[in-house]
């Protein structure tokens, strides 16, 4: 084993889920880690510093951009490529490579890491990248979450997709509009 990494794999209010793979993208630990239990985020995420936990990233972003175009790769590891991307790649690299694979994902653990993703940047690229993700998503709960963060953003892009989402097919779709 070369190096090792600590990926977040789910993302939530009041606990992460997290995993320590090897360099070959094997799973060594995995960890449910509370966020107010500071003595156990230490312990776990204490394992590499932060200089080799972004520097793992930096290295492994090719194998988790191209996990990403392969939706044989197994779902955690590309749910967990989605939500640590954006701390590997600049901005409008990420937006770029994010609003390519939005349209296409129908996962939607992996669709709501890129719709995060995109919502984090707030740009007006990336609310562009929403709205056509929006027009070319076949899932409700991804045009559900499209328009969750688009109801944030502040792009230009987001109202006509706002409004045309008070029309869509999808009952959720719509109660998410009004919101």
């Amino acid at each position: 084993m070369k190096s090792v990494a600590v990926i977040p794999m789910d993302i939530h209010k009041k606990f992460s889920k997290a995993v320590v793979m090897d360099d070959e993208a094997g799973i060594i630990e995995e960890e449910r880690v509370g966020h107010k239990d500071h003595q156990e985020m230490q312990e776990f995420f204490g394992q590499i510093d932060e200089m080799t936990y972004y520097k793992a990233l930096g290295q492994a972003q090719p194998l988790l951009v191209w996990s990403l175009d392969h939706k044989d790769v197994r779902q955690g590891f590309r749910v967990g490529s989605a939500w640590s991307l954006p701390w590997a790649m600049k901005r409008d690299e990420l937006v770029t490579l994010y609003a390519r694979l939005l349209p296409q994902e129908t996962d939607g653990e992996v669709a709501q890491a890129l719709v995060s993703g995109l919502s984090s940047v707030n740009t007006e690229a990336s609310g562009q990248a929403l709205a056509a993700a929006y027009a070319g998503a076949q899932e409700p709960d991804i045009r559900a979450r499209i328009v969750k963060a688009l109801a944030a953003s502040t792009s230009s892009s987001a109202d006509p997709v706002l409004m045309q989402a008070l029309g869509d097919a999808d009952p959720k779709v719509r109660v998410v509009a009004t919101e």
